[in-house]
């Protein structure tokens, strides 16, 4: 997980790559020197002085905060797109009407898990759609089965 530095202290830390820039063949130089003993990742800090132009109105491109909302729509699509999909797999498993047994409910989760979709997700769908199961819910009863599906009658 990527560590969260305060703005105060990436404001201060850039402001003295900076000056140090100067005496540093690259920002790469720089911020080799200049990261450890700052407590800053050198790629990380490296990072910060190549952007600090463009967040400054100085060098042309996408600012720190229009990277940020990018990057959060790419994971908006992508959890849209990963939604459709389980819906799509989902249109024949809950055309029934009546709920479906727990066993086949945790079925459709694994099938779905195989195809490499998250499980909090699937939950999510599968609760918009009125089936209501939670993720603890599915854990348990695989924690309490061991992963083994219940009897013949419970699976139909």
């Amino acid at each position: 997980m990527p560590k969260r530095y305060p703005k105060d202290q990436r404001e201060r830390t850039v402001r003295m790559a900076m000056d140090r820039l100067g005496d540093c063949p690259s920002p790469w130089a720089a911020a080799q020197a200049l990261g450890p003993k700052l407590g800053v990742g050198a790629e990380t800090l490296r990072r910060w002085i190549v952007q600090a132009p463009v967040d400054g109105g100085v060098r042309s491109g996408p600012t720190s905060e229009k990277l940020a909302e990018i990057k959060r729509l790419r994971v908006e699509v992508r959890d849209r797109k990963e939604a459709n999909e389980i819906l799509q797999a989902a249109f024949d498993f809950l055309r029934g009407g009546a709920r479906p047994s727990s066993p086949l409910i945790c079925g459709f989760i694994d099938a779905q898990r195989v195809v490499g979709h998250r499980v909090e997700l699937i939950c999510r769908v599968l609760h918009e759609q009125g089936l209501a199961v939670t993720p603890r819910s599915y854990r348990s009863w695989k924690t309490a089965t061991g992963g083994q599906p219940g009897c013949a009658r419970t699976r139909t």
